[in-house]
C-alpha cells in the first residue's frame, strides 16, 4: 500500500488531526530564523511528541550548515529527516558526512531530488547510495525568497515518465511530490509506481499559514491508499 506524507504542519493541533487521518508521515519545516512556513525547534519537538504513535514525524531543517542541522535534529528528535538542500547549499561531500552523523544517531533520511533540473538520473543514483529514501519534487522557485536554495514548494507537477524511470533504476523507496492533489494523485501513482506520495499546499485552506483542510486530507489519504 502506498505511503502518504503530508506537509507542512504549523501547529500541534493540525499535526494531531492530520496524523489521525491515516497519513503515515506528518511533516514540518524547522528554522531558527523567521522564515515563512517554518516552526522553531521546540515547537517541532512538541509536534513529534504529539503525533506518536499515530504517524512518523518528518522534519525538513532549513539550514545550510551541517553542524546546525545536526543540532536542530537533536532538539526536535523526529523519526525522519528530509534534506531538501540544493547542491549549492549542501554539496555532496558535506551531505555524505552529515548523513553518516545522522544515521549514527538513529535518524532515517530522505534526500529530495529536483526533477526538471536536467541531470536528475545521475544525481539520484549518486544520492541513493547513502540516503534511506529518495523524494522526487519539482525544480523551480520555492514559495518564499527566504527559502531559495531549497527544493520544493512550487505546487507544480513534474515529469512522471521520468519519475517511473527513476523508481525502476534505484533500489530505494521513492516518494513522489510536486503538485499532487485530489484530482491527480491516483493517476500519478498509476504512472510512477512510487513507494509513497507527498502533498502540502493543495490540501491547505486558502489564506491561512498552511492550515490543512482536513476533509481534503482524508480524501487524499483514501485515494492514495485505494
Amino acid at each position: 500500500m502506498v505511503k502518504v506524507q503530508i506537509f507542512s504542519m504549523m501547529s500541534i493541533s493540525d499535526a494531531e488531526i492530520v496524523a489521525g487521518t491515516g497519513a503515515d508521515h506528518v511533516g514540518f519545516q524547522v528554522s531558527t530564523e523567521n522564515i515563512p512556513y517554518t516552526v522553531d525547534p521546540q515547537l517541532g519537538h512538541n509536534i513529534c511528541e504529539a503525533i506518536k504513535p499515530l504517524a512518523k514525524a518528518v522534519m525538513i531543517p532549513i539550514s545550510r550548515d551541517p553542524d546546525r542541522i545536526l543540532e536542530i535534529a537533536r532538539i526536535v528528535e523526529p523519526d525522519i529527516i528530509q534534506l531538501a538542500n540544493e547542491e549549492k547549499t549542501l554539496g555532496y561531500d558535506a551531505f555524505s558526512a552529515l548523513i553518516k552523523n545522522l544515521k549514527n544517531e538513529g535518524f532515517t533520511t530522505i534526500k529530495v531530488i529536483a526533477v526538471g533540473s536536467g541531470d536528475e538520473l545521475e544525481i539520484v543514483k549518486l544520492y541513493s547510495r547513502i540516503s534511506d529514501l529518495i523524494m522526487l519534487d519539482t525544480y523551480g522557485n520555492p514559495p518564499s525568497e527566504l527559502l531559495k536554495g531549497f527544493i520544493g514548494g512550487t505546487g507544480k507537477t513534474n515529469d512522471w515518465k521520468l519519475g517511473r524511470i527513476i523508481v525502476e533504476s534505484i533500489n530505494k523507496p521513492v516518494i513522489l511530490a510536486g503538485g499532487l492533489n485530489l484530482d491527480n494523485v491516483t493517476s500519478a501513482i498509476e504512472q510512477v509506481k512510487p513507494w509513497g506520495v507527498d502533498a502540502a499546499s493543495a490540501l491547505s485552506i486558502p489564506g491561512t499559514r498552511g492550515k490543512k483542510d482536513i476533509e481534503k486530507v482524508k480524501r487524499f489519504v483514501e485515494l492514495a491508499k485505494g
